[in-house]
């Protein structure tokens, strides 16, 4: 099937046979080749592929991770199976590459059996699934190297075919699938942030996953929680109480979060919304700040509270209010209803990253996914170098030098960099590591090309990266390692301005670059009177007139530096309004009013507005020609004159006092 796919809008669904997409229980435990391969187009853009599966009161979503970022260890997520009759807990092993072993050691309701299954997978789609009626969260699965094979990259999904899932005072009646793409081990995190999902007032359950022994994990209330690699929390069982608040998970070592939606009665009495459901949630390290998604009903975010307000839907600030995180200083989280707004695809963005959860509730059935994440190997990872670049994959851009770089937890034996015809090819043989540091216990090495790259074509460019690993971790050998370098145009600065023509008042400055969808993180204004300013959209008085010239630069996110875009500003001194009257100053005779206003630096007059003092409307002449009135009663009265220029440069009002007899 091939289909197109415009920027921030959906495609699809495009809609799998139910032939060719499950695998029944009879598959189970044999190699299936049933994978489904989403293909982009080379030098186009990258997209967000989500997974939607349902059937009568049946749903559930996954987020689904490109190829790149694929890994070779996970430990499955599920939940204790309390199910209809031959409902499983399940896993899912995809191959992307040929000849893909996979190892995996069950987890059985917290219990690590003694022995680990070992099988082939020879073709790319090739699917192996793994049922067991009891809960496999902390199984560990991971592809290795056997013979000349190399480690290969796998997805891996899990969950269960239908379960109940209760609220600790009663079990639930109403089952539904859990569905989710599992993230690798290298791309987990130790910052979390959990959100209750509306409508369900009665609350939800969560799980950790460690990765590695003596993991400390707090949770804001309680002690500390010590776990090892593949254990969970809280434990496996059948119908454990739910938690209804906001918190936060902090850990030691990287571990892995899920979310879950209970039964819809156990979830909310008052009606039949939802129903089980598991998300597995992102970590802080792993935000991101501009992400679009399909059709949901409800939004949960977390995000530092400096940039709360910065947070959009479609370009809209959020109906709902941000809260403060419990237990996170300097965090807030938000639940916004999506129902009202009509647009199926919403994109989200904000000043800096953020994690967010979307979900739906329907009539005894839910499906919740990742709104979008960065996934990077924490350990491992092409990086690209420019003066001002902040974002935090390969990017360059167009006509700008950069440097390459990469991070290994090892120290490689050769690095062979391919380029794919964007540059030549680049060997290195017993390379060094110009620097080091560590990450939580594991210590990487960052290996640098001597010279700087320029690409001249904008697009999105493969680079692949070819590794001798010499350590002992099961995966020895060549290792390959798939990046996308995306190349940017530069920015096109532009800005207006509004003024009142006045050298007294102030000029408003208002950027309106084109990034191209980039964010900007400088902006370098240029008065030409000695001052200049670095926010978006300044204000600035000049101290005299005529004219300026008044310059602007931006540089965006991917550490693109635009041209200079310069405008003039013409200013006038503010002119000064005077006239003179002639007598007789008697009731019901006509005076005479003459102006004798001014205006310097060659300023032009084009309108004089006249207030006569005596109630009647206040008279707008676009000529200095002579005004004449008439008094009907005596008294003392208030003259007053303002006059305009052309650019819009009002004078102060000049006053004279008549008395009339």
């Amino acid at each position: 099937t091939t289909f197109t796919v415009n920027a921030n809008q959906v495609a699809g669904p495009i809609n799998i046979p139910y032939s060719n997409a499950h695998v029944n229980f009879g598959e189970s435990g044999v190699v299936v080749n049933k994978g489904i391969h989403v293909l982009v187009d080379p030098g186009k853009p990258p997209v967000v592929v989500y997974a939607h599966i349902y059937a009568g009161f049946r749903s559930a979503a996954s987020l689904i991770l490109p190829e790149n970022v694929l890994g070779k260890k996970h430990f499955v997520a599920t939940f204790f199976q309390n199910s209809t009759s031959g409902s499983k807990s399940q896993f899912q092993i995809i191959a992307v590459e040929p000849n893909t072993t996979v190892r995996f050691r069950l987890r059985r309701n917290g219990v690590l059996n003694a022995l680990s299954s070992t099988m082939v997978l020879t073709n790319p789609g090739d699917v192996l699934q793994i049922q067991d009626d009891q809960d496999l969260t902390g199984t560990l699965v991971e592809s290795v190297a056997i013979g000349s094979e190399t480690c290969k990259k796998i997805a891996v999904f899990s969950g269960s075919s239908s379960l109940a899932i209760g609220n600790g005072a009663q079990m639930g009646g109403s089952y539904d699938p859990l569905y989710q793409q599992l993230y690798p081990v290298n791309t987990w995190g130790k910052s979390f942030g959990v959100i209750p999902f509306a409508n369900n007032p009665n609350g939800f359950h969560y799980r950790i996953i460690a990765s590695e022994d003596n993991t400390d994990i707090d949770i804001g209330s309680g002690p500390i929680i010590t776990l090892n690699a593949g254990e969970f929390y809280p434990a496996s069982s059948a119908n454990p109480a739910p938690v209804n608040t906001a918190f936060l998970i902090t850990a030691s070592k990287p571990v892995s979060c899920m979310q879950y939606m209970m039964s819809s009665d156990a979830a909310n009495a008052s009606n039949d919304l939802g129903d089980p459901d598991m998300v597995v949630l992102n970590p802080v390290e792993q935000n991101i700040n501009d992400i679009t998604i399909f059709s949901s009903t409800y939004l949960s975010v977390y995000i530092q509270t400096a940039a709360a307000g910065s947070f959009r839907i479609n370009n809209v600030a959020p109906v709902s209010n941000f809260l403060p995180m419990p237990g996170a200083p300097g965090y807030s989280y938000l639940v916004e209803n999506l129902s009202n707004l009509a647009n199926p695809s919403f994109r989200l963005t904000a000043d800096s990253g953020f994690n967010a959860i979307a979900y739906g509730l329907g009539n005894f059935e839910s499906y919740a996914y990742s709104a979008g994440t960065n996934v990077r190997d924490l350990y491992q990872f092409v990086s690209t170098q420019n003066t001002y670049a902040t974002v935090n994959f390969p990017a360059a851009c167009k006509g700008a030098p950069f440097f390459f770089s990469i991070v290994f937890p090892y120290q490689p034996t050769s690095i062979r960099w391919q380029f794919n015809g964007l540059f030549p090819d680049v060997t290195l043989n017993s390379p060094v590591a110009d620097s080091t540091w560590v990450i939580g216990t594991r210590t990487v090495y960052r290996y640098k090309l001597p010279a700087p790259y320029t690409a001249n074509t904008v697009g999105t460019f493969p680079i692949k990266v070819l590794v001798q690993n010499p350590t002992g971790d099961g995966c020895t050998g060549e290792q390959e390692i798939d990046y996308d370098l995306q190349v940017f145009a530069p920015p096109t600065a532009n800005f207006n301005f509004t003024t009142s023509g006045c050298v007294s008042d102030s000029v408003s400055f208002f950027d309106i670059t084109n990034t191209d969808g980039r964010d900007i993180i400088k902006w370098s204004w240029i008065f030409s009177d000695g001052q200049i300013d670095s926010i978006k959209n300044p204000k600035h008085r000049y101290a005299s007139a005529p004219s300026y010239n008044a310059r602007l630069s931006v540089i965006t996110d991917v550490g693109c530096v635009s041209d200079t875009m310069t405008k003039t500003i013409i200013l006038n001194d503010e002119p000064i309004a005077k006239f003179g009257a002639t007598a007789p100053f008697c009731t019901g005779r006509t005076i005479t009013f003459s102006d004798t206003s001014s205006v310097s630096n060659g300023g032009t007059l084009v309108k004089w507005f006249w207030d006569f003092g005596d109630g009647s409307p206040v008279l707008t002449a676009t000529t200095n020609a002579n005004q004449t009135h008439v008094y009907n009663t005596p008294g003392t009265y208030v003259v007053k004159l303002k006059v305009e220029t052309i650019t819009g440069c009002q004078s102060e009002e000049f006053p004279r006092t008549i008395t009339i007899h």
